[in-house]
């Protein structure tokens, strides 16, 4: 889990400065492995948006609702959140 190095709302004061947590807009950016595949996305409180490890964007937003990324997205907004 990586938090942004600046806050990133332009509606904040610190907007293009440090890291604010208090920011509703910061992005969060992961990754996580389904066997052996790399997973990225980012995170926003508007859902998150996931890449391909080369960072291009997938053709649709999300992987089905299915996959098993979501579980690794899962346990990964758990541990941002905090819980266990």
């Amino acid at each position: 889990m990586t938090k942004p190095d600046g806050c990133t709302s332009i509606n904040c004061v610190s907007f293009g400065s440090d890291y604010c947590p208090k920011c509703s807009h910061a992005l969060y950016f992961g990754e996580g492995y389904v066997g052996e595949k790399l997973w990225k996305w980012e995170f926003s409180p508007f859902g998150p948006n996931f890449y391909k490890a080369d960072g291009e964007t997938l053709r649709s937003r999300y992987p089905g609702e299915k996959h098993l990324v979501w579980d690794v997205f899962e346990q990964w907004y758990n541990n941002l959140r905090g819980i266990k």
